[in-house]
């Protein structure tokens, strides 16, 4: 009876006890709830456009508007006008949650960060900075006029400078991505020179998916992989500098033979590499700068590629809806496509035989994805030995018909030389893939 009594009076207290926890949980998520749908105001409600701006922390920095430029004090160096705008456009529209709070409980009564703005009728506001909130994710700010405590996002407070150097424009290139019409890199090995333009028609371009073109080191003008120009664009803002070099280091510049010209139709500006730093840097300086500085070794891996590597390996690159036809020619057959386009899709015929569209979409990626697998050197070779001949032959709106031809030379059992009636002859394909393409044309036939 006693053991049961004590069951009874044990099962009792825990149940409390988990009704208690229970509500406490509960009281917490409303809380939070609350939290979060409480409204976050601005902080500044009376102040026009900012003329002048000042944070007092380990050091001073002090920014004036003069015309439409920003000047730094103790800075001569070129500011970066874009962050400056939108540092500027962030502290002027903080939003904050008002909370009470004491200021010496979350060290707002002697604050490390102080910020002041001062507007164009030259009325100034200011707010300090004390600690972040328990979850980290605000930081605690006094509006100091009107002595209001809010919790404001710690993505935004952690925009202010705190030293004038943190203004500085660090960027190595400057020069607007857009404007770029050729970057030239010198790698030690080779020299690879990438364009914005070809000579070719805008119906020639169509396929040519990145835009640019590789000029140098080969022969040929070759198309750059989306890829390889999508890392490069990417990368050309990221390549800023980490530090000065004050000292005397052997930093290896001015024997540099890595070096990247950017060019635009009016600028041109170029970065030299030296040795390698600690830390996993390269020591790094601009023409138009004597000072020397150090970058973080992966910024340089999208200039820092072989050309083969940076290049569409197509044999041809054409792009289907402007193709009139394919003639494809061997010691025994003959491959005749001719594609016309209509407004429901194409119409086919291979050697003069009705295709269905979808078939031939699904043997078409066979024909023009061939792609080379080595550079042989630009060699000197008779078409007459061509074993295979293809002819590409497309509508366009400034030349009216143009046919690019190629010639497959056997230069041994494994291997054809590419030799173009309009290029150079130094890639080589695998004799296979050309056997393939020829099955997957004979079972259209079929």
């Amino acid at each position: 009876m006693t053991m049961k009594k004590s069951k009874i009076i044990g099962i009792t207290v825990a149940i409390i006890v988990i009704s208690m926890i229970l509500t406490i949980v509960m009281n917490m998520r409303a809380s939070s709830d609350k939290e979060e749908t409480v409204e976050h105001v601005e902080l500044f409600t009376d102040l026009g456009e900012i003329q002048a701006f000042r944070v007092l922390a380990n050091e001073k920095v002090e920014a004036t508007k003069i015309k439409n430029s920003w000047e730094v004090d103790g800075i001569e160096q070129k500011l970066e006008a874009e962050k400056l705008d939108a540092l500027i456009h962030t502290i002027r529209n903080l939003k904050g949650k008002e909370v009470a709070i004491a200021r010496k409980d979350v060290h707002l009564d002697f604050p490390n960060v102080t910020v002041e703005l001062t507007d164009d009728d030259g009325n100034t506001q200011s707010f300090s900075v004390g600690q972040l909130n328990n979850n980290q994710t605000k930081y605690y700010v006094e509006h100091r006029e009107t002595q209001t405590i809010y919790l404001v996002d710690r993505q935004y407070i952690e925009t202010i400078p705190l030293k004038p150097s943190d203004l500085m424009d660090q960027r190595l290139v400057t020069i607007p991505i857009n404007e770029l019409v050729e970057i030239v890199i010198f790698n030690g090995t080779e020299e690879i020179v990438l364009k914005r333009d070809a000579p070719y028609t805008k119906e020639e371009k169509i396929a040519h998916i990145s835009g640019w073109y590789m000029w140098k080191p080969y022969e040929g003008i070759y198309s750059v992989t989306f890829q390889a120009m999508e890392e490069i664009y990417q990368g050309i803002p990221e390549l800023k500098l980490s530090n000065v070099v004050q000292d005397d280091t052997e930093t290896g510049i001015e024997e540099s033979d890595f070096h990247i010209t950017f060019r635009s139709k009016t600028e041109e500006e170029t970065l030299f590499i030296g040795n390698p730093a600690k830390n996993n840097h390269y020591y790094i300086s601009r023409e138009d700068n004597n000072e020397t500085m150090t970058i973080n070794t992966e910024l340089l891996e999208p200039f820092s590629k072989q050309s083969f590597d940076m290049i569409d390996k197509f044999m041809h690159i054409v792009a289907l809806e402007v193709t009139k036809d394919i003639k494809i020619k061997t010691s025994q057959k003959t491959y005749h496509l001719e594609i016309e386009q209509q407004n429901d899709g194409l119409a086919i015929t291979l050697n003069n035989q009705e295709i269905e569209d979808n078939a031939f979409k699904k043997v078409y990626p066979y024909l023009a994805g061939l792609t080379f697998d080595t550079y042989v050197g630009n060699q000197t070779t008779n078409s007459n030995n061509a074993e295979i001949e293809i002819a590409y032959t497309i509508e366009t709106e400034e030349k009216g018909e143009l046919t690019e031809r190629i010639a497959l030379i056997p230069i041994n059992n494994e291997s054809y030389l590419i030799q173009k009636e309009t290029g150079a002859s130094e890639f080589s394909i695998r004799k296979e893939k050309i056997e393939e393409t020829f099955k997957q044309l004979d079972n259209l036939l079929k």
